[in-house]
């Protein structure tokens, strides 16, 4: 999570990064959010780490897509970005 969140840093005030982890193995399923306090910093993140390289591997940065369970919630997908290797 650290890494990731230092990853993203430079683009704005990173409120939350996850990376999700497998429960068996205990390795990075390769994907994760990055929350920010403004959505334009997801956007410019979005726009400059789309097809960087992050680990060793190339990543698809992309607006997070709001899952109908999460309706209501106080997570706003306009500024969390979806990451994924």
């Amino acid at each position: 999570n650290a890494d990731l969140e230092k990853a993203f840093e430079p683009f704005g005030n990173v409120i939350s990064a996850t990376v999700f982890i497998d429960k068996v193995t205990q390795r990075s399923k390769c994907f994760g959010f990055v929350s920010f306090d403004d959505p334009a910093a997801a956007q410019m993140a979005i726009a400059k780490m789309n097809g960087a390289q992050l680990g060793g591997k190339t990543i698809k940065v992309q607006l997070k897509r709001e899952n109908a369970h999460e309706e209501g919630r106080s997570s706003n997908p306009q500024d969390t970005a979806a990451v994924s290797a």
